[in-house]
């Protein structure tokens, strides 16, 4: 058990100076890929822009600040029922028609997302479309329509909406994150060609050295071949004749 282990940790170390000797490789690959990635998020995916709007909600029509517990957690229930209303098929519709743009109402319902500010009386209404423009008109269109609907929906009721602050055209994208795409890219750039290096590594039956057939198989070595292709000065390259250059001179003259 200890000898395989202390083989397998051999081949560990045997296998991080084969990468070690290769980094330009692992270099190349990864600044490769890396910039790969960036140019398909930059190109290639389809940018998407955000802009929202923030809309605090009155349980009793009151616009003078909150005193009672009672008060605030009405308008949290209130605001939670708003963002229900929202996604409702005529109030999407009533949007198109108010913004005049051309999209389905399944589609322009996946497009917005809502969500409470911090456990109070205020909700946001988030709008990501592949337009900046679309996006800040659509947050405009719901803060303006939201209140009309309610009103139709309970007439009775002294609740009020207060749009805090409109939408504004978004300056820059929210995704794709080029930066994330190329850390992503370089990250599998990476690891493949370590991998790929290791794997022809292990795969790699061919015995190069006597170091190699100790350390594989654990036999003695009885003889070594020499290497016939060994062109070193003042030798010959023949199988088995290997003269200094003193000694070709000596056989030139005798001959």
């Amino acid at each position: 058990m200890n000898k395989q282990k202390q083989n397998t940790e051999i081949d560990v170390l045997k296998l991080a100076g084969v990468v070690l000797k290769k980094w330009w490789i692992v270099l190349l690959a990864t600044a490769v890929v890396g910039i790969l990635a960036f140019d398909y998020a930059s190109y290639f995916v389809t940018p998407l822009y955000q802009s929202k709007v923030q809309i605090i909600v009155d349980s009793s029509g009151d616009t003078s600040e909150k005193t009672t517990t009672a008060e605030i957690t009405a308008s949290q229930r209130l605001a939670d029922t708003y963002r229900v209303i929202l996604k409702t098929r005529p109030v999407l519709e009533a949007v198109i028609e108010y913004t005049g743009l051309n999209y389905t109402t399944t589609a322009l319902e996946k497009m917005i997302k809502t969500q409470a500010v911090n456990s109070t009386e205020i909700f946001e209404i988030i709008v990501t479309t592949p337009s900046p423009e679309d996006s800040r008109d659509i947050a405009n269109a719901l803060a303006a329509i939201l209140p009309d609907q309610v009103k139709k929906l309970k007439p009775n009721s002294l609740s009020t909406l207060t749009l805090l602050e409109p939408a504004v055209l978004p300056e820059s994208r929210v995704s794709p994150n080029r930066v994330r795409y190329a850390a992503l890219g370089a990250m599998i750039g990476f690891i493949v060609s370590v991998a790929i290096i290791c794997i022809i590594d292990l795969l790699d039956d061919v015995i190069h050295d006597e170091e190699y057939l100790t350390k594989t198989y654990d036999l003695p070595i009885l003889a070594v071949v020499p290497d016939l292709l060994d062109e070193g000065q003042g030798h010959s390259t023949e199988y088995g004749y290997s003269l200094s250059n003193n000694q070709v001179k000596e056989e030139k003259n005798n001959a």
